[in-house]
């Protein structure tokens, strides 16, 4: 692995103290090797062999170490960064085979790792390296490579073996225009984690070739040598166990997290010292510790060889090409990637490894294969986006089949009907009785409906089907999960399948669609792009109507997506707005802000009613959060506790049961199996579906009993008989608290939600809108500052909480990325869709006409015209919105309530340009000098500044901007 962190003025001093004053000293293990010089941009300070002190303290601190000249016009400024420490690690049993194995063996190793540490500094320098210039360092510059010294390891803080290098690089570099200044080091953020899949690569490679050694699966991008007892890899790792400990405390899990842990946990080296004093071997004193476990160190690495030379064949090149531009490729999860995903997948599918001038040779050939297209815009690494040919005729296919569609006269019922049926319904909103007439009448064979959490949907959709059901029609269901397909029937009465199972009928030839069926998709905002065309097709073929029911702001999809969110915005969506489920007014205000990304506005909210609750440690905050939980337990309410990581799940699961065991609610233990232990009243959850047992995953129910190893369990559909192998497989779990995923579509009394660092926006809506008379967060105000970002560093603990709300998960469609220059690979694709919304944009204004006038003839049953007049004030629809609205505001919003936000601060602009004469593309021109025009200046202006609704991921950017400023 390849961790990264800044360095200030003197930290270096760590580094050089702990070198060796000579060959004794380093081969007793009281000191380490002198450092070396590495990078491209040491030939330019003529610098070379071991790392003098006084040159590496002059060169961090800025100054030529030649003559002493500053570099640069930030040497020696206060609080400058100095540099970055890129610590690369060996897997813990390369260490071992390092530490434990022969002389031979050890050299094989070192020799193996130092060619994998240069491999991953090029990487960095051919593809992370360059000069910032112009004002805030906007531009970039190649430079001639980076300045660094390497400082070989090889024990960690705790004494174990940990063969690892610190490559200290200056923070400096020589720009081609012969100016020195400070490199772009979000570049080196951005790219550290593939120059840690490349040196993994190159190391795995040199071990093959050199001592033939055998590697189980590569996770990550990094594996362990084969059948090593991961006991001895665990007793000797006290580091990691330092490390997972300060993490569980402090309640953070992500890869950055774990870097500042690490430094937060360090302590000085231990040198391996002999009870009267005299210094030991390190390795005599490791080969000791194997022998104590039960191991004979000379055998441990007896079984490596024979050495192989590692290639890549052109048979396993064209075989990687190939399966990374397939489905299950480079796009199976994202839409989009860069040239870095491409390296990181090639290191991650070698299993003996390889070289980098191999794995780049590798990324070239795929990246100039005819079925991946560049796109215009560039990824966070700033390198250009890309994506396949397969993955854009699916989203073509997509659109155009669902556009196609709109004529169909699908699912049509007949007025009376659906009239009869809301008749019976009165207290229905107007837009639950608008919804259920848009999809019964409008003969649309794909239709979309975005519903805010809690907007009541499944109450439409019950009475939806209802009509359809008296006009004839066989309404089927389905859903990716089978929670969320069972509560589908459950509350609209719609026979509902999964997903999976849907399309295995039809493979199966067990479907019979045909025109007279209707399918419901629920929660189709976490549906694939690949999965969503494929019901489509499957759709279209037969004549069957297709309605999509999700929220782009919940929960995004796992695989490749976007495409839901195309669909609503592209052929419009039958809203649900008025959220129907908090009953404090101001909790569905402020979960309005927060679905709009205003994540400030909302927590303000939370906080000034009390809703927020601060712990020092994540233990804190764990046991406040179950007491929390007991109160409401025991007030009557239906209650729930919520993370969005499976680990604090299982701690919140321990602590809740402790409590109630602690309060007489739970009976005698009746059964254990799978390191859980079963009480008589434990509120349990089945985690896989079993319908031979009656179960599918998410299924509740209360343990009753046991009988012959079987848990006997009753759940709202009646007694369940959990066989031994079920629950020996690790099927069943409590249910006290579950994931933020498990809990979409689920509606309670009361929430208690987990606020650590993966709750990002979308997780952070659907876990706060579960609970209808009131949600609690709670924070951990302790946690490790991972450097958020300008503006975050040392702010207090709700500032860290609001900047992970605003980071969005959405996923977009490749294609929304694509150009329309003429002659550019996604050309004929671009004008598709440019063509294809002119067509759409027509026809909108015609329907729109058609209903305006249908209302003013006294249509009975027509629905307000759209987006013609709210609030008082006219709307801008998205063909009519002039060009500096769009400059100043964006493209206008997908949804009714964010439009009338967005119509208001264009109808002040508009005001003010008819006032003051404004004419041009800049939205309200130059400043006025007159007084009281420049303060409605500056009012709207902020109007605008403070507008945003979009799910673009903007604070991530800012959040890697850990380099100099």
């Amino acid at each position: 692995m390849l961790s990264i962190g800044k360095m200030v003025v003197g930290a270096e001093n760590y580094y050089l103290g702990i070198v060796a004053e000579g060959q004794e000293e380093y081969y007793t293990g009281a000191g380490e090797a002198p450092g070396r010089w590495m990078g491209g941009g040491i030939a330019h300070l003529r610098l070379s062999g071991d790392v003098e002190p006084d040159v590496l303290h002059a060169l961090l601190a800025g100054n030529n170490p030649l003559n002493g000249h500053q570099l640069g016009i930030r040497s020696g400024a206060s609080g400058r960064v100095a540099g970055f420490d890129l610590t690369f690690s060996a897997p813990k049993s390369v260490s071992l085979l390092y530490g434990l194995g022969s002389p031979d063996q050890a050299i094989a190793v070192k020799s193996a790792h130092d060619q994998a540490v240069a491999d991953g500094l090029t990487y960095l320098e051919r593809h992370a390296t360059s000069a910032r210039r112009d004002a805030g360092g906007t531009r970039r510059m190649r430079a001639n490579g980076l300045l660094a010294a390497a400082f070989d390891h090889r024990t960690s803080r705790a004494g174990d073996p940990q063969l690892h290098t610190h490559v200290l690089v200056a923070n400096l570099v020589l720009g081609f225009d012969g100016r020195w200044s400070a490199p772009d080091a979000r570049l080196l953020y951005f790219h550290a984690r593939t120059a840690g899949f490349v040196y993994q690569a190159s190391l795995r490679a040199g071990l093959v070739e050199s001592l033939g050694v055998r590697f189980g699966p590569v996770t990550r991008g990094s594996a362990e040598i084969a059948d090593l007892d991961p006991g001895l890899l665990r007793t000797f790792s006290t580091r990691r166990v330092e490390i997972e400990e300060y993490l569980s405390v402090h309640g953070e899990l992500s890869r950055k997290a774990a870097e500042l842990a690490a430094l937060a946990t360090r302590s000085a080296k231990s040198l391996a010292l002999e009870p009267d004093g005299n210094a030991l071997h390190l390795r005599d004193q490791w080969r000791q510790q194997a022998t104590d476990l039960g191991f004979d160190p000379a055998d441990l690495f007896n079984n490596l060889g024979p050495a192989r030379a590692v290639e890549l064949s052109e048979t396993l090149s064209a075989r990687l090409e190939r399966n990374l531009t397939a489905s299950g490729g480079l796009t199976e999860k994202e839409s989009t990637f860069e040239r870095r995903d491409v390296v990181r997948a090639i290191a991650e599918n070698l299993p003996e490894g390889g070289y980098l001038d191999q794995i780049d040779g590798l990324a070239d050939r795929v990246l100039a294969r005819t079925d991946v297209v560049p796109l215009p815009s560039r990824g966070r690494g700033g390198e250009q986006l890309q994506t396949t040919t397969e993955l854009l005729s699916v989203e073509a296919e997509l659109l155009k089949r669902s556009l196609a569609r709109q004529g169909d006269q699908a699912g049509i019922v007949g007025r009376d009907v659906t009239e009869s049926v809301l008749a019976q319904r009165p207290e229905l909103s107007a837009e639950q009785q608008s919804m259920v007439r848009a999809l019964t009448t409008s003969g649309a064979g794909v239709q979309v409906v975005v519903g805010k959490a809690g907007a009541g949907k499944t109450t439409a959709l019950f009475l939806a089907r209802e009509a359809f059901e008296q006009a004839g029609y066989r309404v089927t269901g389905t859903a990716l999960a089978a929670r969320a397909a069972e509560e589908l029937e459950a509350s609209a009465g719609i026979d509902s399948v999964t997903l999976a199972r849907f399309f295995k009928e039809t493979d199966w030839g067990h479907s019979d669609l045909g025109p007279s069926d209707v399918v419901v998709v629920d929660e189709a905002g976490m549906v694939g792009t690949r999965a969503l065309e494929r019901l489509v097709k499957l759709t279209d073929d037969v004549g069957a109507k297709l309605i999509l029911v999700g929220d782009p702001r919940q929960l995004s999809e796992i695989d490749a997506g976007g495409a839901f969110a195309a669909l609503a915005r592209d052929l419009g969506a039958a809203e649900l707005m008025e959220n129907r489920r908090q009953v404090e007014v101001w909790e569905r205000h402020a979960l309005d802000h927060l679905r709009s990304g205003d994540v400030a506005t909302a927590l303000s909210a939370y906080d000034i009613h009390d809703r927020i609750c601060m712990s020092e440690t994540m233990a804190e905050a764990q046991r406040e959060l179950v007491n929390a939980w007991v109160r409401g337990r025991n007030e009557g309410q239906s209650s729930l506790m919520m993370a969005v990581n499976r680990s604090d799940v299982t701690k919140l699961n321990e602590l809740a049961r402790k409590e109630l065991f602690h309060r007489g609610e739970l009976g005698d233990e009746v059964l254990r199996s799978h390191d859980r232990s079963f009480a008589i009243g434990d509120e349990i959850v089945c985690l896989r579906n079993a319908r031979g047992l009656g179960v599918i995953n998410g299924t509740r129910g209360t343990v009753v009993g046991s009988e012959d190893r079987c848990l006997l369990v009753e759940t709202t559909k009646g007694p369940r008989v959990l066989t031994e192998e079920y629950l020996a497989d690790g099927h069943v779990g409590y249910s006290y608290a579950t994931t933020v995923h498990k809990a979409q579509g689920a509606t309670y009394d009361r929430a208690f939600v987990l606020a650590t660092e993966s709750l990002t926006r979308e997780a952070g809506y659907v876990s706060m809108s579960r609970a209808r008379t009131g949600t609690e967060l709670f924070v951990v105000t302790g946690g490790i500052e991972i450097g958020l970002g300008p503006g975050t560093g040392d702010e207090e603990p709700l500032a860290r909480v609001a900047a992970r709300l605003k980071i969005s998960r959405a996923k977009d469609l490749a294609s929304d990325q694509l150009g329309i220059e003429e002659g550019s690979d996604g050309d004929r694709y671009a004008r598709m869709r440019t063509e294809r919304r002119i067509a759409q944009s027509l026809e909108q204004r015609m329907s729109r006409i058609s209903r305006t006038i249908d209302v003013r003839e006294g249509g009975k049953n027509q629905s307000p015209p759209v987006d013609l007049e709210v609030d008082g004030h006219v709307n801008h629809s998205r063909s009519e919105t002039p060009i500096y609205i769009t400059k100043a505001l964006g493209p206008r919003p997908m949804f009714s309530d964010e439009r009338k936000i967005y119509d208001r601060v264009a109808d002040l602009i508009d005001e003010y340009r008819g006032e003051n004469g404004v004419n041009g593309d800049d939205a309200l021109g130059p400043r006025p000098v007159d007084a009281e025009a420049r303060r409605t200046y500056e009012a709207i202006s902020g109007q605008i500044r403070n507008l945003d609704l979009s799910c673009e991921p903007r604070f991530e950017l800012q959040s890697m901007e850990m380099g100099p400023q």
